[in-house]
């Protein structure tokens, strides 16, 4: 069933609310029933009247604030503001990102005079916003350089010196500079004293699968703004843009939440066998904000097994309000949606409240009892990562060549393997030279060279960390790259494996050969736990690593040394160079754990983009890393992507999840599976400890009276095994009971 939008406004005048809220003079808050439901558990899709026992009928009710449904949904492009679930902030208009970085060939720069004048042009869909940022890629020549004067659309500024994000500085424009449509941006300079690097047009195709050229917008003039022309830097020989960015703040036009799969009995999560039910209807009431030009619409859906499939659950569905009676379900599980839309980039509306409510009848017990469990449960993440296959031949070839089945040879668990495949990677011989005149493929093949002394690792950090990302790889061992840096003002590079010991993503340094651990459990800790200690340790309230001098952090870092709660193990090298020990809260280490930057994607040998540009060289300019923020390192306006949410970085893998359900024969359970394995193959499972057997989705379990145990794991393509998962039930039919 599904309304136009006109019935909607219409019927809604009748159920209107007003509330008092204090959300500014354009929004007006109301209430709103959002009567709904989905189909019945056996027939097709469609609705059909309740029809219900009231005697019989039992009701559940949640209500879910606006903090809960953000942290346990997953959600894009949303934030909680003013108490509400509203539209994330911020637009970043740039064409220079793909190519962006660091770059060996020579005279990719211009240098600004009142001669030779830098211009770009940037696309404005709307200059509606609540502040504006002007970012621009540049660096002054030595410490007397004149003020830059910049022109926004004829409009005149000046800059000395101010904040800098990455490698772009950052300076605040009033919104009036700006239009609709092309924007122009000049630079020039009273003598030569500012360089604006240029992103190459033929790397733009090495940093995105979609913008692969220049689009040209930017020029420069020779004659004081006479001409221009689009043949850029100190010769007059190069394509390409200069890196100059628009950073908006405004809502986004569209974002979204879906919920967790949720039971009819008790509106929260499933229990690993649900009490019987059998499920009649839902009701939602979502109290919102819905200033003119903003909207929020709730869809839904249901189906009688606990994980969704096509063929058991239905379609999503819209639902708005209407007179009609509560409506039945297709099953006892479901989901609901919201989508928060606006087309006036400075309003949103926004959710305070989603309750919803259940009808349901109790049936029978079976007889069957949960005794004990260790159920995996998989944690989703709205990142969309890429994995390298194991059994891809060039890490096949790795693995052979560089003999690592006898690096690895007599560790007892998966864990002494990554320690020991990383310290392999941090004894490889460092090599700089070459690498000052080019930069190696995301290729371990390519980064390990032989010479004359033997074989040596071309590069830094970066490339320490790949190599050991393609040896855990040829392993089948999940792995990632992140870039960090802290107050000092040093970037590093780092890896995270998935630990199928701790069931954790664990924090991975090849360069420096180490990991940290907490001092209380031993647990091995992961980068954003690293993170929480650095900066509570170190910041006070109110302070950033934007806004907190170097020196004064150096100070506190010197005072405070090794009295945390953490410690490291380090394996004896760093950068190919012995060393019984190294200052690990200072050199690199975890003081480097304040901004953090995901690399999306670990299949850098099976696709060659996209990738930031030369990588560790400069600074992060790229905009495909997803960023961590919080309260001491806020979001930078030179990146799009960011996230304050742990299980958007830290979702889980390699996992077996089974849900129960009884079966209409007595003393049989339907078990259902869901993997969080790349490359998944199958699902093998053994029952009261027989053998390992291959099975599938859903699996008939055939109790015995008494004490029954099911275990289930799945296994990749490459025969590698996950977490195990299991459960103990007791059975005793209800005729003997009786």
């Amino acid at each position: 069933m599904r309304f136009r939008k006109s019935a909607f406004r219409k019927k809604l005048s009748s159920t209107k609310k007003i509330h008092t809220r204090r959300e500014g003079s354009f929004f007006q808050t109301v209430r709103l029933l959002v009567w709904a439901s989905l189909l019945t558990a056996m027939l097709a899709q469609g609705f059909t009247e309740a029809n219900a026992d009231d005697a019989q009928t039992k009701q559940a009710r949640q209500r879910f604030e606006a903090h809960s449904l953000y942290a346990d949904s997953l959600t894009r492009k949303l934030r909680v503001t003013a108490g509400g679930l509203a539209l994330d902030t911020g637009t970043l208009i740039e064409d220079d990102a793909p190519a962006s970085g660091s770059t060996h060939r020579p005279n990719a720069y211009d240098i600004a005079t009142m001669q030779t004048v830098i211009r770009k042009e940037l696309l404005l869909d709307s200059p509606q916003a609540f502040s504006a940022r002007l970012l621009f890629n540049a660096s002054s020549e030595n410490d007397d350089a004149p003020p830059l004067q910049i022109e926004v659309n004829g409009h005149s500024m000046k800059f000395h010196e101010g904040l800098r994000e990455e490698d772009f500085y950052v300076m605040e424009i009033p919104l009036e500079y700006l239009k609709a449509g092309s924007n122009t941006i000049i630079f020039r300079s009273s003598s030569a004293g500012w360089r604006f690097p240029i992103a190459l047009d033929e790397n733009f195709a090495k940093g995105s699968l979609t913008r692969t050229r220049a689009p040209g917008r930017s020029a420069k003039s020779t004659d004081g703004g006479a001409t221009w022309s689009k043949q850029l830097g100190v010769k007059n020989d190069i394509t390409g843009e200069y890196g100059v960015r628009i950073f908006l703040n405004r809502y986004a036009a569209e974002g979204s939440c879906v919920s967790a799969v949720l039971d009819a009995g008790t509106l929260s999560a499933p229990a690993l066998l649900p009490q019987p039910i059998i499920a009649d209807s839902l009701s939602f009431t979502a109290e919102v904000d819905e200033p003119p030009g903003a909207s929020l619409q709730i869809f839904a859906r249901s189906g009688s097994t606990a994980f969704p499939q096509a063929e058991t659950w239905s379609d999503w569905l819209e639902f708005l309000p209407s007179q009609a009676a509560s409506l039945r379900l297709r099953g006892r599980f479901l989901q609901f949606q919201l989508k928060l839309k606006t087309t006036n980039p400075v309003v949103s509306p926004r959710l305070f409240a989603l309750e919803l409510q259940s009808a349901y009848r109790l049936s029978p017990q079976r007889g069957v009892y949960v005794r004990r469990s260790d159920n995996q449960q998989i944690v989703e993440s709205p990142v969309a990562f890429d994995y390298e296959a194991a059994d891809l031949p060039a890490l096949k070839r790795f693995r052979e060549q560089h003999k690592l089945d006898e690096v690895v040879a007599g560790a007892q668990t998966e864990f002494e393997r990554i320690t020991r495949l990383r310290h392999w990677v941090a004894q490889q011989r460092n090599e700089r030279e070459m690498f000052r005149t080019m930069y190696p493929a995301w290729d371990a093949a390519d980064i390990l060279r032989s010479t004359s002394q033997g074989q040596c690792l071309t590069g830094h950090c970066m490339q320490y960390t790949l190599v050991f990302m393609q040896a855990c790889r040829a392993f089948g061992i999940p792995c990632r790259h992140f870039t960090i840096d802290g107050f000092r003002d040093m970037g590093h590079e780092i890896a995270e494996v998935w630990s199928r010991d701790f069931r954790k993503w664990i924090y991975m340094d090849a360069s420096l050969d180490c990991h940290y651990f907490d001092k209380e459990t031993g647990t091995p800790l992961n980068l954003l736990e690293l993170h929480r200690v650095f900066v509570e340790t170190f910041y006070r309230e109110g302070e950033t690593l934007l806004n907190t001098s170097p020196a004064e952090m150096n100070a506190r870092g010197r005072a405070i040394g090794k009295r945390v709660p953490i410690d490291c193990v380090e394996g004896g090298f760093s950068y190919g160079t012995p060393k019984a020990s190294h200052a690990w809260w200072w050199e690199h280490g975890y003081l480097a754990a304040g901004f953090l930057r995901m690399t999306p994607r670990n299949n850098f040998l099976s696709a060659l983009s996209p990738l930031p540009l030369n990588q560790g060289n400069g600074g992060r300019d790229w905009d495909g890393f997803i960023s961590w923020e919080d309260s001491h390192t806020p979001r930078l306006s030179v990146h799009t992507n960011h996230t304050d949410k742990e299980r958007d970085f830290y979702w889980t893998l390699n996992q077996a999840q089974m849900a129960l359900d009884y079966s209409e024969t007595s003393g049989v359970l339907q078990v259902e599976l869901k993997n969080s394995m790349p490359f998944f193959r199958k699902y093998v499972a053994r029952i009261n400890d027989g053998e390992w057997q291959e099975v599938t989705s859903p699996l008939v379990w055939k109790l015995i009276v008494g004490t029954n145990k099911l275990e289930v794991k799945p296994v990749d393509r490459t025969r590698g095994e996950g977490i195990v998962s299991w459960v103990e039930v007791s059975y005793q039919p209800v005729s003997l009971k009786q």
